[in-house]
């Protein structure tokens, strides 16, 4: 049940995740290093390598950081790898940034669970055409607990539950 606007105050931290930008590539370099016919077999590469060859390039990486201190969100944290941005801001200046709206909701007690109160957004996010092909996903713009299929449990089946 919506309970309203989110404190617009409240600090909050995201992951902005880059999209990989070669992944039909990587994919057959993986199965290439896994075949014993492939000329390819069990040459694997440094992390540096890996990067360089199939990671965000570093001025995909720097157009994300420049578009988040356009937009007032601090950038906390950047990786070796190039995968993923850390941000902070208050919920507004993400609200902002994003064009959407972060609002409270009660979630109902069930299944021998409390009930509790979470943050999410309206819609999903949206940025500059520009990063359009750069980002992936933005993580942390809410707090409400992933659905889990008890099929997926029974089944061992893991991606299920991450899709």
């Amino acid at each position: 049940m919506l309970l309203g606007h989110y404190d617009p105050e409240q600090k909050l931290r995201l992951a902005v995740v880059l999209a990989l930008p070669h992944p039909a590539e990587e994919k057959q370099f993986l199965e290439d290093i896994q075949d014993k016919e492939s000329p390819l077999f069990h040459l694997f590469l440094s992390p540096e390598e890996w990067n360089a060859r199939f990671g965000p390039s570093a001025e995909s990486e720097q157009a994300v950081v420049d578009w988040a201190q356009s937009q007032g969100l601090t950038v906390t944290h950047r990786y070796n790898n190039r995968l993923a941005v850390d941000l902070e801001a208050p919920a507004w200046a993400i609200e902002k940034a994003l064009n959407l709206i972060i609002n409270s909701y009660q979630l109902p007690a069930a299944d021998g669970v409390e009930g509790r109160t979470v943050y999410s957004n309206d819609v999903d996010p949206s940025v500059p055409a520009t990063l359009g092909g750069v980002i992936y996903a933005v993580l942390g713009l809410n707090s409400a607990p992933p659905p889990l299929s008890c099929h997926a449990f029974e089944n061992n089946d893991v991606t299920s539950i991450m899709t």
